[in-house]
């Protein structure tokens, strides 16, 4: 059940980069570079630091350690030895100070070019990866693009396809090519994993062709069959509100899964956690989330 899962919602990682990139390619339309920059950057580096020294002091507390050590705090901090998961914030930095030179190209006039850029990007990070992934062979450095690394590819390609549609046959090509990717990830996952005799996870990665397919036809389905919600619906409010508070769900939720592990009596593996906790989890975090954007200054955190 839980390998099922994963396979099925492997996707969203890679969405959240496509829908960064189907956002902000065209801020210039909208303002200034000098105003994206602080947009962006207060978005994501007064987060990473607040809820870095959250997860710092509750590391501390529940290990038992000194509660302030400040060279372990910046240690922790440019390592990003903290909260492992925090990688995220990490690459959305390096991300956000690539897309003003994304968008000088990120134009319908070039579309030509772009898709050129996707070729690269899919063969050099998608299926080559893959290849060598299957063969078993380490992926050489040499191959490694060097323009569109860190997720810049799903940022470019989430442009991309938000921009331009695509014709019912070639939506129905992606839609099996989707399914055919999931069905390999999750039988070669299994097929791996028995010959490894322990859980095998080399075909959930990012950098994996079936991947790229998954989530671009997710994606294009979205966009092709829109919630059509009214402005003033209670659903509308309420997709609203949860969408704008999935940053803060994010940085807090592996402390709260901490704090439920130990008060929830359930194995890891178990159908009563892989089903209970992430509903548990979800409402005390979004909770959370509403108090904290009723706190001034600290809102700026979620």
């Amino acid at each position: 059940m839980s390998l099922v899962l994963q396979t099925l919602f492997i996707w969203p990682v890679p969405i959240f980069f496509m829908i960064t990139g189907a956002n902000l390619l065209n801020y210039r339309e909208r303002y200034t570079t000098k105003v994206y920059a602080k947009k962006r950057f207060k978005r994501i580096i007064i987060p990473l630091i607040f809820w870095s020294l959250i997860s710092f002091l509750y590391s501390s507390l529940v290990n038992h350690k000194s509660l302030w050590d400040p060279y372990s705090f910046l240690k922790g901090l440019v390592y990003n030895k903290i909260q492992n998961n925090y990688w995220f914030f990490y690459t959305m930095i390096v991300v956000y100070c690539c897309i003003p030179v994304l968008t000088v190209f990120a134009n319908k006039t070039y579309k030509r070019l772009v898709e050129y850029l996707l070729c690269i990007v899919l063969i050099t990070e998608g299926l080559l990866p893959t290849v060598f992934l299957l063969v078993n062979k380490p992926y050489p450095w040499y191959l490694v693009n060097p323009m569109f690394s860190h997720y810049l590819g799903y940022v470019l390609l989430g442009w991309y396809l938000n921009s331009f549609d695509f014709s019912l046959k070639k939506r129905k090509m992606l839609y099996i090519s989707g399914v055919l990717s999931f069905l390999i990830m999750f039988f070669g996952t299994i097929y791996m994993s028995r010959i490894n005799q322990q859980m095998n996870r080399s075909l959930f990665g990012y950098s994996t062709i079936f991947v790229y397919i998954l989530a671009s036809a997710v994606f294009v389905f979205a966009k092709n069959h829109p919630l059509h919600l009214g402005m003033d619906s209670k659903r509308h409010k309420l997709i609203m509100f949860i969408s704008s508070s999935t940053l803060g769900i994010y940085a807090s939720h592996r402390i709260v899964m901490s704090i439920c592990d130990q008060l929830i009596a359930f194995p890891v593996d178990s159908l009563g956690y892989i089903f209970l906790m992430p509903i548990v989890c979800f409402s005390v975090t979004i909770s959370l989330v509403w108090v904290l954007k009723r706190i001034p200054m600290i809102k700026y955190t979620v």
